[in-house]
């Protein structure tokens, strides 16, 4: 499992070019825990422009999910529902 610094690193050439999106996420058994994870998830999506429209983190579950969409797009009437 990678450490936080290259799952970051990462993300950042993937959601560059994203809009909209609807995930599931997982803590690292190694240390990181889900909500860590969902925070940082988070606070990195936000700094790329987007704005949270739902983050859950069930406990006991193992794994949480985020949607979000750029802002830009928010203010827009959207006609899919892709993410919801």
């Amino acid at each position: 499992m990678p450490n936080t610094t290259s799952f970051i690193a990462c993300l950042h050439i993937t959601f560059a070019r994203i809009d909209k999106i609807a995930m599931e996420y997982h803590g690292d058994k190694g240390g990181i825990g889900l909500r860590e994870r969902g925070d940082e998830l988070v606070d990195y999506l936000q700094s790329m422009g987007f704005s949270i429209d739902a983050y859950i983190a069930f406990a006991g579950f193992g794994a949480g999910f985020v949607r979000a969409a750029r802002q830009a797009l928010k203010a827009e009437q959207r006609s899919d529902t892709a993410c919801v």
